[in-house]
């Protein structure tokens, strides 16, 4: 399985991050989300921002560092995605993560301790609440993904 962390930091951290043992990790605020890759990440992204799905979106997920070619890799979350999370409202996330549980991307592969809905509930929790931090600390969202 793909092994995701998300964290709220400054892109130019993105290399210390790469190089960062689970230990000494606590430089920044971070969510561990196995499984949580660029195109469930940019499908959440399309239902944040209202939109339909496009590939394109995947190429605002800008690649910031990679420890070897064979990872892990770091991206940054695009900025519209840390915004929106960040000022959803509740009633909103409610009406996202319940969308976000409903898409085939989420869907596939499913390997959770939890019900989709429940995960989608949440990872967007989380999600809002790092995003809420990083907009307070004038930060940004970083995806990292190790194999």
């Amino acid at each position: 399985m793909i092994s995701t962390s998300i964290f709220a930091a400054s892109s130019s951290d993105a290399e210390a991050i790469g190089n960062a043992e689970e230990e000494s990790r606590d430089a920044w605020e971070s969510l561990d989300v196995d499984g949580l890759e660029q195109v469930r990440l940019a499908t959440l992204l399309c239902i944040v921002c209202d939109e339909d799905w496009d590939d394109d979106v995947l190429d605002e997920f800008e690649s910031l560092h990679a420890v070897s070619p064979q990872g892990p890799w770091i991206f940054l979350i695009p900025s519209r995605m840390t915004r929106g999370l960040a000022y959803m409202k509740d009633a909103r996330a409610e009406t996202v993560a319940k969308e976000w549980a409903s898409t085939e991307e989420l869907q596939r592969d499913a390997n959770l301790d939890s019900s989709i809905e429940v995960f989608a509930e949440d990872c967007l929790a989380e999600l809002r609440r790092l995003a809420t931090i990083a907009g307070e600390d004038e930060l940004e969202l970083l995806l990292k993904i190790s194999l």
